[in-house]
């Protein structure tokens, strides 16, 4: 009898530990995948600046600018907008994400589609 119970507590304390280191590394990647989101939309929006002086200098010199690149302007900020809405959600702070927010492995789906820098000229 002694021993059936020490063999399922044994088993349920590997579970619940197994399920808190689980908890525990999932925080430690949700913070770091925010970091990281943050970071990169940084680089998008100096991305996206630098860009806009490319435009403006080819509508000077009175070249016309791609459909592609006034779209892609476009979903750079509708995603800064996204990101910001996500930015101060307080939910994302305690490492789950809001049912009306884009989920963080979207959000990076979403990066990496739209850091796709064109060239003006």
């Amino acid at each position: 009898m002694e021993s059936a119970l020490s063999t399922v507590v044994e088993r349920v304390m590997n579970f619940v530990l197994d399920q808190s280191v689980r908890h525990v590394a999932y925080i430690v990647r949700y913070g770091q995948n925010v970091d990281e989101l943050y970071h990169n939309v940084k680089d998008l929006g100096l991305e996206k600046e630098r860009i806009d002086h490319q435009r403006d200098e080819a509508e000077k010199n009175l070249h016309r600018t791609e459909g592609t690149v006034k779209e892609w302007f476009q979903k750079v900020d509708e995603f800064e907008t996204t990101v910001e809405k996500f930015r101060n959600d307080e939910a994302h702070c305690y490492g789950g994400s809001n049912t009306k927010q884009v989920p963080p492995v979207a959000l990076s789906a979403i990066c990496l589609c739209v850091f796709n820098p064109v060239r003006i000229c």
